[in-house]
């Protein structure tokens, strides 16, 4: 299982192989008669994950001895079971995870023996799962560990770490005021993704943390460049979002959006037209290029959109003052409404 699990790209003709699900048939079989230790039950339940290959027997087994392997098992181990939970939408897995907040557990995932990416993967699969985790959560933002993750982690492993504790709606003052660090800032925009900058003030702005120091780094000219042209649609949205969530000017992540804007409005969906439009609007730039942009994806929009964003599309047009000139668009969006 472990070596099939590194098949990636071939996953798919491999789960739907007759000798694989013989092979996962017989595993189930004799599943009971095995003394699995925590290792060996990381290994199939970290492949099936990656496989997107559902084993109710072995989930099952995971479950009944949940106690035992979070016990037992180092903090990558216990990692790649909840990962593998969270990417096949385990979400009756309470006993695995009510495992995971036990006070050894927590200490031994977050300080005696735990990586920074054992740690967030853990805490994401939580979060990804709609499960709270207010022992594991509350370990992440001592001051101590909080400190530990940023300075040892990469910018994947904090950013997915925010994330999680956003979404989990925990406050993470510790950890969210570490992360605004200019260490830690300089960091992130130098060797993290438009992702990993994306997850991380989106984070911010959702847990209502101050971001001064990420939120300057994040308009300085280089750094927009880089999240406009490399990054997705929806991450240059949940930026723009959070930013004008926060109240932050920031004219050169604008600048960065108007050089671009009709490839990025041409491949966003309807959510990420609709948040850049309606952030833009919101912090008071109404620059035309942008939201010409936005106009000609108009008809895509009414097809595909929810009515809040359709709402959020025409405010925004509104406060630009760019109704008047563009009322075809205008109307094809409000028919949908």
């Amino acid at each position: 299982f472990s070596k099939l699990g590194r098949f990636r790209r071939e996953r798919r003709d491999i789960t739907r192989d007759p000798r694989f699900r013989s092979f996962l048939v017989g595993l189930e079989g004799r599943i009971e008669d095995i003394n699995f230790g925590s290792r060996h039950l990381s290994n199939i339940v970290h492949a099936l994950g990656v496989m997107g290959a559902r084993s109710d027997a072995v989930i099952r087994y995971v479950e009944d001895k949940a106690e035992r392997i979070a016990a037992e098992g180092e903090p990558q181990e216990i990692s790649n079971i909840s990962y593998a939970f969270a990417k096949l939408g385990e979400k009756g897995a309470t006993r695995w995870f009510g495992a995971l907040e036990r006070e050894s557990v927590v200490q031994k995932l977050v300080w005696e023996r735990g990586s920074t990416q054992a740690m967030s993967n853990t805490i994401w699969a939580r979060a990804t799962l709609g499960l709270k985790g207010t022992v594991l959560a509350s370990a992440i933002d001592t001051k101590d560990v909080a400190e530990h993750l940023v300075r040892q982690g990469k910018p994947q492993n904090i950013s997915i770490t925010m994330w999680a504790m956003a979404t989990m709606g925990a406050e993470a003052r510790n950890l969210a005021s570490t992360v605004d660090s200019k260490d830690f800032v300089q960091k992130l925009v130098q060797e993290g993704k438009p992702q990993h900058m994306s997850n991380t003030i989106w984070a911010m702005a959702t847990m209502g943390a101050e971001v001064r120091n990420l939120a300057s780094a994040v308009d300085r000219k280089d750094v927009a460049q880089k999240l406009v042209q490399e990054g997705t649609p929806q991450e240059i949205s949940n930026t723009i979002w959070a930013l004008a969530a926060m109240k932050v000017e920031c004219p050169g992540l604008v600048n960065g959006i108007e050089g671009d804007a009709e490839r990025v409005m041409r491949n966003g969906n309807s959510q990420d037209i609709s948040n850049i439009a309606y952030a833009l609007a919101d912090l008071g730039y109404f620059e035309k290029r942008v939201f010409d942009a936005v106009v000609g994806q108009a008809e895509r929009v009414a097809r595909e959109a929810k009515e809040q964003e359709l709402c959020n599309i025409l405010w925004s047009l509104a406060v630009a003052g760019r109704m008047r000139e563009n009322e075809r668009a205008v109307e094809v969006l409000w028919k949908e409404v």
